[in-house]
């Protein structure tokens, strides 16, 4: 299969008033979803932040990945202390294409699940740099006494912690449980009104 071929199965082609408008496939799962209707959809839904993936949706497609990251993570490890670096790079490849492959749509697949249970996508970006923000700061080199000694922040490591767990908390929990019925702003800033059709 060709790129092109696979692209046209990612993107979909529109005809509107004889010029091809270029759409992107949006994901809406509702109720039981297979696993091959999952890692379909993961596929097809590369870059869209906007739709919902249901728990099981969500679920089978992280499962696949954690099995084929063990086994590309454990060819990469080897070929790191390979002897020659020409024997190396066989092992090291599969590791490199697989994160490659996947990082977009796990990311997307992951902010579909958050809108799914009832974030917005401005509240799960939010959460994602403050978590990002914090992690750079939990840990450095200090100069003490003449000397770089490692370092921690107590604090930022404990924030962004509590927001890892709380985001991987949101992948377990069912569909439309954060939604709000408040008129608050700063609610409607970070979870969907309760009242909204599904987008």
């Amino acid at each position: 299969m060709n790129f092109l071929s696979g692209l046209n199965k990612i993107v979909s082609r529109e005809k509107n008033n004889k010029r091809g408008v270029i759409t992107i496939a949006r994901i809406e799962q509702k109720g039981k979803v297979t696993f091959l209707q999952a890692i379909k959809d993961f596929f097809r839904g590369y870059v869209d932040f906007k739709g919902r993936t249901t728990r099981a949706g969500y679920w089978w497609v992280s499962f696949v990945l954690i099995i084929i990251a063990i086994v590309t993570g454990i060819m990469f490890f080897f070929g790191l202390f390979a002897n020659n670096m020409n024997g190396s790079i066989p092992l090291l490849l599969p590791f490199t294409i697989f994160v490659l492959v996947a990082v977009i749509p796990y990311l997307s697949m992951s902010v579909r699940r958050y809108r799914d249970v009832g974030l917005t996508g401005w509240g799960v970006l939010c959460l994602w740099l403050v978590s990002l923000l914090l992690g750079q700061m939990t840990s450095g080199f200090n100069y003490v006494n003449g000397e770089y000694v490692f370092a921690t922040n107590p604090i930022a490591t404990f924030i962004s912690s509590i927001i890892s767990i709380f985001l991987t908390l949101l992948t377990i929990f069912p569909t439309d449980m954060l939604t709000v019925s408040s008129e608050n702003r700063i609610l409607l800033f970070f979870f969907r009104p309760r009242n909204q059709e599904k987008e």
